[in-house]
């Protein structure tokens, strides 16, 4: 008998799809023609000042909160604030912190762990308390 290797698709539970869009639109919509390189709005969002920053981390706190809705453990919160955090945090210093914000994709990075969460079968336990 042949081994078969089955590839697991890693996808969100239906209620949190739209974040997975969301995160692409922020960070991954647009690519440069003959290169891999892609990037988003958020960093475009990014360019303005303070309010750019704002707009950006908002949308990111209502993917947050529609997470812990849905239920999450303390675990995988923390980390996906932290990525948020830390987005925020560079993204104030003009320039820099919209060049990093290209590199870093935290909104990228958050629907990885969802992901990976989700998809381990580690959903027992729920952050629900903490909203």
């Amino acid at each position: 008998m042949k081994k078969q290797t089955e590839l697991i698709k890693k996808e969100l539970p239906k209620e949190l799809e739209w974040i997975d869009k969301t995160s692409t639109v922020l960070d991954d919509i647009f690519k440069i023609p003959a290169t891999n390189f892609r990037f988003g709005l958020d960093p475009v969002i990014g360019l303005l000042p303070i309010f750019g920053d704002f707009v950006g981390f908002a949308i990111s706190a209502s993917m947050v909160l529609a997470i812990v809705r849905h239920g999450v453990s303390l675990s995988v919160l923390i980390k996906i604030l932290g990525n948020i955090t830390f987005d925020y945090l560079v993204g104030l210093f003009p320039f820099l912190g919209d060049f990093l914000d290209v590199a870093y994709k935290s909104n990228r990075r958050n629907v990885d762990i969802l992901k990976d969460y989700y998809t381990s079968g580690k959903h027992t336990e729920s952050s629900k308390y903490v909203v």
